[in-house]
């Protein structure tokens, strides 16, 4: 049985997947896996990470199944330890390039169980700050960083458009970065 992990962004869907699976409970971390937060800036935290580029769509459908077979191999996904319930977070079709099997697809729209996160404003642009500026603004690779982020936001011109792109970098480049999540936010919420 599917449990998703559901809410907008920054709420801290993986953390709460984290904290599950330290709990015990049975979680597949298809972000983990796809080495992808799934937004445009989703590659933050990915490589830096050690966790290099993604796979391709078949290397993941293979990550996965071997996931979701370890999970059955030690009870979590059947009754055991995780009641028979598997949590897995909110995903759309696709994670960065990689696409999510139609099946795991299917079985996330279709779920008996979700659990939607909420949290104010405040606190999601908390968590946004220490997923994807903390370490990276400053860090050794901090240029790198701007870079591909300025890159990432303009990726989002079409739908943001040019003189808000252009005030969400200017922010960017001036180190106001809570202001960059908050613009973040309301775009995709």
């Amino acid at each position: 049985r599917v449990c998703v992990v559901g809410g907008r962004t920054g709420v801290g869907k993986t953390r709460v997947l984290h904290a599950l699976r330290s709990r015990g409970e049975a979680v597949v971390d298809l972000e983990g896996l796809a080495r992808h937060r799934g937004s445009a800036f989703g590659w933050v935290g990915t490589v830096e990470a050690g966790g290099g580029a993604q796979p391709s769509s078949e290397h993941f459908t293979n990550l996965l199944a071997c996931e979701w077979r370890r999970l059955e191999a030690r009870g979590e996904a059947k009754g055991g330890r995780g009641r028979g319930w598997v949590f897995l977070e909110d995903e759309d079709s696709h994670i960065g390039h990689v696409s999510v099997p139609k099946p795991v697809y299917a079985a996330l729209r279709c779920a008996p169980l979700v659990v939607r996160v909420s949290l104010p404003e405040q606190a999601r642009v908390r968590l946004l700050l220490d997923d994807y500026v903390a370490g990276h603004a400053d860090g050794p690779a901090a240029g790198e960083w701007l870079a591909r982020m300025e890159e990432s936001v303009r990726k989002l011109t079409k739908r943001l458009g040019a003189a808000r792109v252009g005030e969400v970098v200017a922010a960017m480049r001036a180190g106001d970065f809570s202001a960059v999540a908050v613009a973040m936010l309301h775009y995709y919420d």
